[in-house]
């Protein structure tokens, strides 16, 4: 049985640069005219490969790499469409790394199929070391579950780590805080959906055929703890 779109709760979605909130899918941002035109004409160079951990700069040590891995990798077995990157760098004066986020996901290569198809299901989290400030992107089948309201309050929870350049601590805070998003999300939303499967079984007032709804899959899956 198709399930509406709104049992899903659509939340918040901002202008990957200035940070309005849209009130609908729009090519250009109403308030700053972002657009993905400028966006490319802003970072008009290749962008990298979403590896699970990109520090040009060599940053980490091989201790704080193998905390980061432990972390991304709990992540990904508890959910396991997803796929976790990370990327610390030094963003020139005037880059914004939300912005700088929105361009790599989007930029970035696949390196086969399957990693196009992972892509919907990817976080990427961006941190600017010149700034000490950090931002996430993700999938779109991601977007049911996480909007970019709740991202904002997930990256405030580890604000005081990249702050005071204690990234990896900030890294797997940010993971954990986002995983207990994910499964209170995903609990919230099948309840959501059941009780709305309930009503409609229960309710034979109005023919099938005269229904008007949307298909959507949630498309995740959780392990147990």
């Amino acid at each position: 049985m198709p399930i509406p779109y709104a049992v899903f709760r659509p939340g918040k979605m901002l202008c990957p640069s200035c940070g309005a909130m849209l009130v609908r899918v729009a090519d250009e941002c109403h308030r700053c005219h972002f657009t993905a035109k400028v966006c490319l004409e802003k970072y008009p160079f290749q962008a990298q490969d979403l590896q699970r951990l990109i520090d040009p700069e060599e940053r980490f040590e091989s201790r704080d790499r193998k905390r980061i891995n432990r972390a991304a990798n709990q992540f990904e077995r508890r959910f396991p469409q997803t796929a976790v990157s990370i990327c610390i760098t030094r963003l020139p004066k005037g880059a914004d790394a939300r912005e700088f986020g929105y361009w790599l996901f989007n930029v970035s290569p696949p390196k086969s199929p399957e990693a196009a198809q992972r892509r919907y299901f990817t976080l990427l989290l961006v941190i600017d070391r010149a700034h000490r400030t950090a931002a996430a992107t993700i999938g779109y089948g991601l977007d049911t579950f996480i909007d970019d309201g709740a991202l904002k309050k997930l990256l405030s929870s580890s604000r005081e780590h990249f702050q005071q350049g204690h990234y990896a601590e900030g890294i797997t805070h940010f993971l954990k805080a986002t995983g207990k998003h994910l499964r209170d999300q995903y609990k919230e939303i099948s309840q959501n959906a059941a009780h709305w499967q309930e009503a409609q079984l229960k309710s034979q007032s109005t023919p099938q055929h005269e229904q008007t709804t949307v298909t959507h899959d949630p498309h995740i899956v959780t392990k147990p703890a």
